[in-house]
């Protein structure tokens, strides 16, 4: 899809709903058009399983916590990488990196791991 179409497609959203709602619609259109298109781009990537190497809560500032989960997978070499997940609640950060922690994961190689239940 053209970013040109794109660009006309919000136009008349904005023209319909009227401009700050329009803003908003065609905001969470281009969203919706660039995960598509990298969800297209990752399907030929191979998938693996990973292994969970250690999860760690940080914070910054008053109301800023991300949880950064740092994994290994095989892929003709041993690999590794960081997940960073952000959050508004420490405890919400302190529950996902003990929902991940030492379990298997399917990695597509691309730095986004899924949990394999």
């Amino acid at each position: 899809m053209p970013w040109e179409v794109i660009f006309f497609g919000m136009i008349k959203l904005i023209k319909a709903f009227g401009l700050i709602p329009g803003a908003i619609v065609a905001f969470g259109v281009r969203k919706l058009y660039q995960k598509w298109r990298q969800n297209k781009a990752m399907a030929g990537w191979p998938v693996t399983d990973g292994t969970i190497l250690s999860g760690q809560v940080h914070r910054e500032g008053r109301r800023r916590y991300w949880a950064e989960i740092a994994y290994y997978y095989f892929v003709g070499e041993y690999r590794s990488g960081t997940y960073v997940r952000r959050f508004r609640k420490e405890e919400d950060a302190d529950a996902f990196v003990r929902q991940v922690k030492e379990k298997r994961l399917r990695s597509d190689t691309t730095t986004r791991i899924r949990s394999s239940r």
